[in-house]
Parts: C-alpha cells; sequence; structure tokens
C-alpha cells in the first residue's frame, strides 16, 4: 500500500472514529441508557463500526508483532474452545451418572472476550502507525454487543464443535499459513471487530454452567418433567 493511500485511510478512520465518540461521548456504557439506546442510533453506530472495520483491515501492515500476536491469540481460542468443550462434556457426565438428585439439568458454556478496564487491551508498537483509540473502541464495541445480547462468541458449547476442523476460515493472503479457528473468524467476519483490535484484547472469559432441578410434591414425590 502507496504511504499516500495510507495516509488518506487513516485520515478516513480518525474521522470515523471521532463521529463513533460523537454517539457514545468517553463512557461506552451510555450504551446501555435509555437516552441512547434506540433503534435508529443503534443502526448508526453499527454502521460506524462497519466503516471503521474494513479502514482498519485495509490498513493493516501484518508486521512480525502484529502476526505473532494474531498467531498467538486464534491458538488460544482454539485451545479456550476445546477445553470448554471438554469441560462441559464432563459436566454432562457426571450428571447422567448420578440422577439420583436431578430432575430435569440443563448445561451450557460459552466464551466471550470483554472489557474491563485498560489492561483489557495490549498496547503494541503499532499503535501510534494506526492512530486508533483502541481502549475506547473495543470498550464500545463491547457494549454494543452487549446491548444487542450477543456478547457469546457463536456457538455455544453445549453441543460437540465440528467447526475446526483443521480448514481455515480465512482466505486473506496476509493470513496465510495460520489456520484460523472460527472464533477468530466470528469475530473479524461476523462482528465489528478488525484484526488489530483482536490482537490486542486480553480479556479471555470462558464459563460452563450447570442448573439442576429438583422437583417434587410435599410428599417427596419426584414429578416428571415433560
Amino acid at each position: 500500500m502507496e504511504y499516500i493511500e495510507f495516509d488518506s485511510q487513516k485520515e478516513k478512520l480518525l474521522a470515523t472514529e471521532s463521529k463513533i465518540r460523537e454517539l457514545v461521548g468517553d463512557n461506552p456504557e451510555f450504551i446501555k441508557s435509555e437516552a441512547f439506546n434506540t433503534p435508529d442510533k443503534i443502526a448508526v453506530l453499527g454502521n460506524l463500526f462497519d466503516e471503521r472495520q474494513l479502514i482498519l483491515n485495509r490498513l493493516f501492515q501484518a508486521t512480525e508483532e502484529e502476526m505473532c500476536h494474531l498467531k498467538r491469540v486464534n491458538d488460544y481460542l482454539l485451545q479456550l474452545r476445546t477445553r470448554l468443550q471438554e469441560r462441559v462434556d464432563k459436566l454432562s457426565n457426571d450428571i447422567i451418572a448420578d440422577t439420583s438428585f436431578d430432575d430435569d439439568y440443563n448445561i451450557d458454556g460459552h466464551i466471550y472476550l470483554p472489557y474491563n478496564d485498560e489492561s483489557s487491551v495490549l498496547k503494541l508498537e503499532t499503535d501510534s502507525l494506526y492512530g486508533s483509540d483502541f481502549h475506547l473502541m473495543i470498550s464500545a464495541l463491547d457494549e454494543y454487543y452487549f446491548y444487542l445480547k450477543k456478547r457469546y462468541l457463536w456457538p455455544s458449547a453445549c453441543s460437540l464443535n465440528t467447526l475446526d476442523d483443521g480448514v481455515s476460515w480465512s482466505n486473506d493472503e496476509r493470513l496465510t499459513g495460520i489456520i484460523i479457528c472460527h472464533d477468530f473468524y466470528e469475530l473479524c467476519y461476523n462482528r465489528y471487530y478488525s484484526y488489530q483490535d483482536i490482537i490486542r484484547l486480553n480479556d479471555f472469559w470462558a464459563e460452563a454452567t450447570l442448573v439442576c432441578q429438583s422437583i417434587t410434591t410435599q410428599a417427596g414425590d419426584r414429578l416428571t418433567v415433560d
């Protein structure tokens, strides 16, 4: 990419982020307030996030440092998904082995990458190159997906993951040699996270949940759940 084109795209990026800042201010939690969360404003914000992602992905330089972090995040997401699946499977097997208490149960597992504080976003050498306010933008993206009830990566871990079969989910030539897992793909192709955002994410949450129910009469007779 020619420098003058890079410079032009960077100007567009900064202008787009300025519009996002005008909407959400310096506190992205405003997205969840009644004063903000109208369908029109959410739609405008989504369009701006989309534009920002496209610009940043065009600008992505794929430096040695960036590719190191990209591979690290991709590999860790795949490892986390595998470990979460194993945990969910173990919970399920334990419940099936002992039904003396449970009349009904529900098991699920989720992965999400929240913004909690400044430590949630890594500082990299290319921060000044792109000029993005990564902290504010990633925080705003987190609140945006929280509002849309799409904070968890799809799919949940309640069923066997057959999406990662050793074939990369990306055909971007800059990522050649890295088998992109489905969770990485979910972030950068089905959501508005750019490559630069993803490699700076530093909070990875995985949770397996188990809800057991014992349903009885006053006499202790167990009831059948349809």
